[in-house]
């Protein structure tokens, strides 16, 4: 029996968001992190990471991602 091969990586650009005095968004150098999960499609790797930034607190933080071959 074969291995599946899931040949993706999510990676995540996460910034916090703090609020500076006047009520506008500082800017930050943003946090990377690759997820240790392998997604066997580009299109199921975007559904994950669309599905964990709406877990996210809008307000709080500013995200984007990318979903890469893992090699």
């Amino acid at each position: 029996m074969s291995e599946i091969v899931k040949p993706y990586v999510l990676i995540f650009f996460v910034w916090v968001a703090p609020l500076n005095a006047d009520g506008g968004l500082l800017a930050r150098p943003a946090d990377v992190s690759v997820t240790s999960e392998r997604f066997a499609s580009q299109a199921i790797c975007e559904e994950a990471a669309k599905a964990a930034i709406a877990a996210l607190p809008a307000k709080s933080f500013q995200t984007r991602y990318a979903c890469v071959p893992a090699e």
